[in-house]
């Protein structure tokens, strides 16, 4: 979808091996889970647990978590066996992105960096708690290039994250603004992570998803972006928004405590106004 001056929005969906993964947000809005972490063989996975000789009948040949049950090389982990965000790629037709100081991507160039304009440069990730960050592809819907973050449901949250390459001075800028549409309707957040914060999103705006595009607009002050743990830590300060090192869009909505609802959302055409 090509980028076009509108008056309101921003944030969601996926990644590639990029520095966010040493610097993502929080539960609900990034992290810093590494791959190994969680997701390698002798944790969730293994020969033993998942798929070994034992149970299968492969013995130690082809059902040993070290060949064929790491998580790791065959994407297991944590308590789920797989990897919730796995979906079937639609690639896009590679187009040429705008050139706008205000835009951050319109993913029509179908590869996984932001538009280096305006002293930013970065590639999006998509993440989640039992693996490491990803490199986004763009993916068509049929009319257009966008990102698009998908997750099956359960207890690892998943983010669609992209470091800026150096801290940027937001304050001048109104807002951000995006469009965005799910298969289903989904409660989502866009996190702004700081400097000073080792890159957590302490600061976040949430917003509703629609199963049409839908052009989201989040105006950058106090009362838009609010301190995620506010309550179980009240001295936390208000977003500085002379210092932002990246954004991460996440789906937040769960069907029981700690347990995320199944989602499939889309982004596209993210940039300040």
């Amino acid at each position: 979808m090509r980028f076009a001056k509108q008056g309101a929005l921003i944030v969601l969906a996926s990644v590639a091996a990029f520095a966010c993964a040493a610097e993502s947000s929080d539960d609900n809005g990034g992290g810093s889970a590494t791959g190994g972490v969680a997701g390698t063989g002798a944790v969730a996975g293994t020969g033993a647990v998942a798929g070994t000789g034992a149970v299968a009948g492969t013995g130690a040949v082809a059902g040993t978590g070290a060949v064929a049950g790491t998580g790791a090389v065959a994407g297991t982990g944590g308590s789920t066996g797989s990897d919730p965000t796995a979906h079937a790629v639609t690639p896009c037709t590679p187009g040429t992105s705008g050139s706008d100081l205000n835009l951050v991507d319109d993913f029509e160039d179908g590869n996984g960096d932001i538009v280096a304009v305006d002293g930013r440069s970065g590639g999006w990730g998509i993440g989640y708690k039992e693996k490491p960050y990803a490199a986004l592809t763009p993916e068509s819907d049929g009319t257009t290039c966008a990102a698009r973050i998908v997750h099956s449901g359960g207890t690892a949250w998943a983010d669609l994250s992209v470091p800026f390459g150096a801290d940027i001075d937001l304050s001048s800028k109104t807002g951000i603004k995006f469009k965005v549409k799910s298969t289903t309707s989904a409660q989502a957040r866009l996190n702004l992570l700081e400097t000073g914060t080792d890159g957590k999103s302490r600061n976040a705006a949430n917003f509703a998803v629609t199963s049409s595009w839908t052009e989201v607009s989040l105006p950058f002050d106090a009362a838009t972006f609010k301190e995620q743990w506010a309550d179980s830590d009240p001295g936390m300060p208000a977003v500085d928004f002379s210092k932002i090192k990246g954004l991460a869009f996440a789906a937040i909505e769960e069907t029981a405590p700690s347990s995320l609802k199944a989602f499939d959302i889309w982004i596209d055409d993210v940039q300040f106004y």
